[in-house]
C-alpha cells in the first residue's frame, strides 16, 4: 500500500507557494517534477490514473526502483493495458511530496517531448489550483482552500481508486435539460470533448449526418483494436450538474465507439481558476 506525506497545510489564507503550468495549443498541462531525485518535463493527467514514465527516463531512475506488481488498466476505449509497475523512492511537484509512489514505464512517450505522466495520486491528500490565468499550479492551505470555497462555485466529484494503485475523478455533466452525463475529467484530454457514442441521440446527432466526420485508427498499444470516431459540432450546452452560469456551448464532440465512460472532458472551460479538491470530494470553480 502506497504511503503518502504532503505538506501540511498552513493556518493563513495564502496558498503554498505554487509552480508554473504550462498550457499547449491541444490544450494540455506541462509541469516539472522532480521523480526519484531526477528532475523532468511531465503532463499533469487527471485521466490517467497512474503515473507513467518515458523508457528514457525510467532507465535514470530505475535504480532506484523496485517491483511492485503487475497491472491491467484501460483506456476510456476500454482497451486493456498490462504492465509492471515498480515502487518510486519520492515524487516531488513543488511544495508537495509523495513517497512511495508506485508508477509504470512506456516506450511509447519516447520522443515525445516530456518525461512521463504525473496522476491525481501525487495529490491524493493535497488540494491544488489549476490557474490558467497566471499559469500556475497553486497548492491550497486549510485556509486560501476555505477561502476559496466560499468565493467560488462548488461540484462534487466521485473518486475512482483501485488497490491504492490508481486515482481518478468523475462528476455529473448536464446536457441540455434531458441528460446527464458521468463524466471523466481529464486533463489529458486537451480541448476535446468525447461521449459515448450510444448516446449520439441523446444530443440530437445521428451518424447519418452530413456534419459528422468519421474516422477509425488501431490502436498504437494493440494491434488490431481499432477505436471509431465521430465528429461533429452539436448544439447543446454542457453545464457542472447543479452550476447554471458555468456552460460549454456548442462543442466541436468526439462521438467514441467505444468509449466505457458516458463522456470524457477536460476542466479549463471551467473558468479560470479550477481547485481539485480530491479529500474533499469536490472542484471549486472560479471564473
Amino acid at each position: 500500500m502506497a504511503l503518502l506525506f504532503f505538506a501540511p497545510f498552513h493556518l493563513h489564507a495564502q496558498p503554498l507557494p505554487g509552480i508554473p503550468l504550462t498550457v499547449t495549443n491541444s490544450g494540455h498541462l506541462e509541469i516539472e517534477a522532480t521523480v526519484g531525485g531526477v528532475k523532468g518535463k511531465f503532463l499533469l493527467d487527471t485521466g490517467a490514473g497512474m503515473h507513467v514514465f518515458s523508457k528514457s527516463f525510467f532507465d535514470k531512475i530505475a535504480s532506484g526502483t523496485s517491483f511492485a506488481g503487475r497491472y491491467t488498466g484501460f483506456r476510456a476505449s476500454g482497451e486493456p493495458l498490462w504492465g509492471q509497475h515498480y515502487h518510486i523512492p519520492e515524487v516531488v511537484i513543488g511544495p508537495v511530496k509523495e513517497t512511495g509512489a508506485v508508477g509504470g514505464y512506456t516506450t511509447a512517450l519516447d520522443g515525445m517531448g516530456i518525461d512521463g505522466i504525473i496522476s491525481l495520486t501525487a495529490f491524493r491528500n493535497q488540494p491544488f489550483t489549476l490557474d490558467y490565468a497566471s499559469k500556475q499550479v497553486v497548492f491550497e492551505t486549510a485556509a486560501s482552500l476555505s477561502q476559496r470555497a466560499k468565493t467560488g462555485k462548488t461540484w462534487p466529484v466521485t473518486i475512482r481508486s483501485d488497490r491504492d494503485k490508481i486515482l481518478e475523478i468523475f462528476a455529473n455533466v448536464q446536457v441540455n435539460d434531458t441528460t446527464v452525463l458521468e463524466t471523466l475529467l481529464d486533463t489529458g484530454g486537451g480541448h476535446y470533448v468525447r461521449v459515448d457514442a450510444r448516446l449520439m441521440p441523446n444530443l440530437g446527432v445521428s451518424k447519418s449526418d452530413e456534419t459528422v466526420r468519421k474516422n477509425q485508427r488501431e490502436s498504437p498499444f494493440t494491434k488490431g483494436f481499432t477505436e471509431t470516431a465521430y465528429i461533429t459540432p452539436v448544439n447543446v450546452s454542457f453545464r457542472p450538474a447543479g452550476i447554471t452560469d458555468v456552460a460549454l456551448v456548442s462543442p466541436r464532440v468526439i462521438f467514441g465507439e467505444p468509449l466505457i465512460y458516458d463522456a470524457v472532458m477536460g476542466l479549463n472551460w471551467l473558468g479560470k481558476q479550477v481547485t481539485i479538491d480530491v479529500p474533499g470530494k469536490r472542484i471549486v470553480i472560479q471564473r
